[in-house]
């Protein structure tokens, strides 16, 4: 996982992303990406690149940014899973608004539904700001989806967006 800081206006905004192409693509979700004037992503090492909004889907809620230069290591996307059975424990790498790396663990709470027409995942997990666009695995390591956010008023009752829904954004750019 990254750490994405945003500034709109006086305000800045931190949220969550992950590397999918080591060529410098990151993704992340759209929902905080209105109106942003300068990017920067953190990597785990504390490099700082400034970045540049690629693209961003509303509709998905799902955004790419891009950055300068070679990066060491992405998330393999191709590797990763569609379906998850109720109950099945997933993890979640994020970094919370206060910058805090952490991950997260709860199970898949109800079957994959539509909303707005596209796909979600509900999950019984602590979801706090700053975890938006997060990856989310299995209990082997496989990519399942992103966090999309929280239930309002609850802490733990978090929606996903899978793994199809990033592979036909992604297939898109």
């Amino acid at each position: 996982a990254v750490l994405i800081k945003g500034r709109v206006g006086k305000k800045v905004l931190q949220f969550s992303g992950f590397v999918v192409d080591r060529k410098g693509w990151i993704l992340s979700t759209a929902h905080d990406l209105a109106g942003i004037q300068a990017l920067v992503v953190i990597l785990g090492s504390g490099q700082e690149l400034e970045a540049k909004l690629i693209r961003r889907d509303l509709r998905r809620d799902l955004s790419l940014i891009g950055v300068e230069g070679q990066l060491l290591s992405s998330i393999d996307l191709a590797g990763g899973r569609n379906l998850l059975p109720e109950r099945e424990p997933v993890f979640a790498v994020c970094y919370t608004e206060t910058g805090e790396k952490r991950i997260f663990s709860g199970p898949i709470s109800a079957p994959l539904r539509k909303v707005n027409d596209l796909p979600i995942w509900q999950v019984d997990m602590e979801t706090v700001p700053g975890c938006s666009g997060s990856p989310v695995f299995d209990g082997q390591g496989r990519f399942v989806s992103v966090v999309k956010g929280r239930y309002r008023g609850t802490e733990t009752v978090g929606f996903l967006i899978p793994r199809e829904t990033v592979m036909e954004f992604l297939k898109e750019r």
